[in-house]
């Protein structure tokens, strides 16, 4: 285990103090930062912790305030993720908080996880807390087939899909078909010697049974597309080495989680057919409903960058104060997600994939989601959102969470049962999409096709351009807001 100080071993310990001047229940920890950083030398801990402002150049102005005469506090507060009461079985989150004297204050807020365990907590035998070794995906592969057995076996909600019954028109309708794909890339069980090849899904022996599709970014260039004049030689077979990294990656998490058919927009729509991409696009519905499971490749800005399958970084293992068992000691693990300095949350929100317009449709129409982020994976389905490391659970059909989900922050996706919250629905959708970019602008409805296929089948309203019929009149309406704070009375 790596050494700590007095300070970081005590990190464990429900001993919390309260003061008025910090937000919630703190341990005090090293009494200045120039302790931090000269602890930091030999406790590991501490170095972590000061790895977790924004860069040197904020260590330094804190530096610079302390030499000057000011004095400055380190509190760790203690923020518990899962049951309050109980620290040993759930992973804590930090929150360093950094005070100055003089009416001044430093407050910088970065998230790391710690699990206190004495082995038998709940997160304990996830590879990204027990292992101390690099994780690689082949043991973090477990979790997505987990995942997807718990949600096969438990979520009826998951298993119905997301239209259930026909909606406020009692009518059901085709954009809901459950045929698969025209085309579809057979890539084999756990065959990696196996070439993955292009199929057409009613030349196939066998119906397809599962499929996963990929949500990703393009980039400025795609190396390989699907065009009339390859399309022969792509039914033949697909040359790995022509393919960009994600699609590597997402044919190997295919083969790892046994999944044999992968759907990916640019090799399964013949690119240069305009006939073939808008009669495909208009399918989008159906495509990612019926996908068993979608793969969002979060963290990548291009096709090159990949789906950041790991290693994945050990934890920090270290000797603490036992949090249930006065004068024990126990083994504690400490995580830095990266990338999480604010909020779980800003992970996937945040990230190059949620700016992309195609995408709004593309997760709204999931039933099963992986999002696969440089810190760890994150799973969301109908009934639930969950983390690698434990530290995301959310069940989203007993809680208010259902209406404005973790990784949907006011989508509101199930809200199409009554006329008026549909139309609020598909206002916030709308807002949502204006926020995201998209690389041609010719592509603005073909990206919202598939929602509005949906709200048509859910709702039986009829399309106007955007609008919607039934509620045309409040949906002509419109404001400025100017968000600026330069003058309050604008």
């Amino acid at each position: 285990m790596a050494p700590a100080c007095s300070f970081c071993q005590r990190i464990t310990s429900r001993k919390f103090q309260d003061a008025g001047d910090v937000p919630m229940p703190y341990i005090d920890h090293q009494p200045s930062i120039a302790h931090l950083l000269e602890s930091g030398q030999t406790c590991l801990m501490c170095k972590l912790l000061v790895s977790l402002f924004d860069g040197t150049k904020a260590i330094a102005e804190m530096v610079q305030f302390s030499q000057s005469g000011h004095e400055t506090k380190i509190r760790i507060v203690i923020q518990p993720e899962g049951d309050r009461d109980n620290v040993l079985n759930n992973p804590v989150k930090i929150v360093i908080y950094v005070q100055g004297d003089y009416e001044t204050y430093y407050y910088w807020m970065s998230e790391a996880f710690v699990l206190a365990t004495d082995k038998t907590a709940k997160c304990y035998d996830r590879p990204v807390w027990s292992s101390k070794k690099p994780i690689t995906f082949n043991e973090r592969a477990a979790m997505i087939k987990e995942w997807m057995h718990q949600c096969d076996q438990h979520h009826s909600k998951c298993s119905a899909g997301l239209s259930g019954k026909a909606g406020l028109s009692g009518v059901a309708s085709a954009a809901f078909t459950s045929t698969p794909p025209t085309r579809l890339i057979y890539v084999g069980g756990g065959d990696s010697s196996l070439k993955p090849r292009l199929v057409l899904s009613e030349n196939l022996d066998q119906p397809v049974k599962e499929y996963t599709a990929l949500s990703h970014c393009w980039g400025l260039e795609m190396p390989l597309t699907l065009t009339r004049d390859n399309l022969k030689m792509l039914l033949e077979g697909i040359d790995e080495a022509l393919l960009p990294k994600t699609f590597i990656d997402a044919i190997y998490v295919n083969r790892k989680v046994g999944i044999s058919f992968l759907w990916i927009d640019s090799l399964c729509i013949i690119q240069d057919d305009p006939s073939d991409w808008e009669r495909e696009s208009s399918q989008m519905v159906s495509i990612y409903m019926n996908a068993h499971l979608t793969l969002a490749a979060a963290s990548a800005k291009n096709c090159h960058e990949g789906l950041y399958l790991g290693p994945v970084k050990e934890a920090l293992h270290f000797d603490a104060m036992h949090p249930e068992i006065e004068g024990e000691r126990c083994e504690a693990q400490v995580r830095f997600p990266y990338g999480r300095k604010y909020f779980t949350d800003d992970v996937v929100l945040k990230s190059p994939l949620y700016m992309r317009g195609w995408v709004l449709q593309e997760i709204i129409l999931s039933k099963r989601v992986v999002f696969f982020c440089r810190d760890q994976l994150y799973w969301q389905c109908t009934s639930c959102h969950l983390s690698e490391d434990g530290t995301v659970e959310v069940d989203t059909v007993n809680t208010e969470m259902n209406a404005d989900s973790l990784f949907n922050r006011n989508l509101k996706r199930h809200r199409l049962d009554d006329p008026t919250t549909a139309s609020e629905t598909w206002c916030t959708w709308i807002m949502e999409f204006q926020t995201r970019l998209l690389t041609k602008l010719s592509d603005k409805l073909p990206a919202l096709a598939g929602l509005t296929n949906y709200y048509h089948d859910s709702t039986g309203d009829e399309p106007l351009v955007g609008l919607w019929r039934q509620n045309i009149f409040s949906q002509l309406l419109w404001r400025y807001e100017k968000y600026s704070m330069d003058d309050p009375k604008d």
